[in-house]
């Protein structure tokens, strides 16, 4: 099936198939939620061709979304890196195809990430740290070429900066689309970050009741949260503001409240979940 592009995201390809032409060993790609890094992703696939696209993400889960809405397998970077060939079990008394044992992680021998001519698509790169970078980079195979792909809005990873330089982005995405936007929650937070906060608040018609706005200080926001998660939405509540403050003072006192909760950073989008 074709992949149907707008004139951004054309605009987007040609910039990085452009600097694989050239010579160069990586591109920069970075777009916020809604603007269709996963559409340009499949369309990059297709144009270096699925037998030269390797798929590598930060975490498992990523992997496995990345591999769903692509159809292309996926796998983990420490699978990529540090993982050595698999090895076969003895065929049992039957004859059965061998089992393959469980691959070890060996993080002082990266070994590629892919072959020589290949393309390596590196999603959700705002999780990737310094180190994890340069051992993609350093044992990067001749010809080989790196995207990667993420959301420079995000924050960087804990206790480390960005490894891809997404605050440089060769080709960045802004435009979010219809379906996107329909979405009260990408549009809250496009008008955000835009610094249409305010404005979005008073014109939106509370239609959804995915989503609640309000003006409460820190612990009525911090109990509202804890009886949603408490009700059975766990995993699903995202607390979206335009003060950092606020965002830091919000999670004070949920581990204040002795709220059993996880908060992976990603700006000012914070999610809930179960620890």
């Amino acid at each position: 099936m074709t992949v149907v592009l707008t004139d951004e995201q054309h605009a987007a390809e040609a910039t990085v198939l452009a600097r694989r032409l050239k010579g160069h060993t990586e591109a920069v790609l970075t777009g916020p939620a809604g603007t269709g890094k996963t559409t340009l992703l499949r369309s990059l696939i297709d144009s270096v061709g699925r037998h030269r696209a390797v798929l590598g993400t930060p975490t498992g889960k990523a992997a496995n979304r990345l591999e769903q809405v692509t159809g292309h397998k996926a796998e983990t970077l420490h699978a990529l890196l540090y993982c050595g060939p698999d090895e076969e079990d003895d065929e049992d008394a039957e004859g059965v195809t061998p089992r393959r044992r469980m691959r070890q992680l060996h993080f002082s021998d990266p070994q590629p990430p892919c072959e020589p001519g290949q393309v390596l698509i590196v999603d959700e790169a705002s999780m990737v740290g310094t180190e994890l970078y340069n051992d993609v980079m350093d044992v990067l195979p001749h010809d080989a070429f790196v995207v990667w792909v993420g959301d420079r809005e995000q924050l960087e990873p804990v206790n480390d900066s960005w490894g891809p330089a997404l605050h440089r982005p060769h080709a960045n995405l802004t435009e979010v689309h219809r379906q996107a936007a329909g979405n009260p929650i990408i549009g809250y937070a496009t008008a955000t970050r835009q610094g249409r906060g305010a404005m979005w608040r008073h014109a939106w018609d509370h239609r959804d009741d995915r989503v609640t706005i309000s003006k409460s200080d820190v612990g009525e926001a911090a109990e509202w949260a804890a009886e949603r998660y408490a009700a059975g939405d766990q995993g699903s509540l995202i607390l979206l503001s335009d003060s950092e403050v606020f965002v830091a003072d919000f999670w004070e006192a949920i581990f204040e409240g002795g709220g059993h909760f996880l908060a992976p950073c990603c700006g000012s989008k914070q999610y809930i979940l179960h620890h």
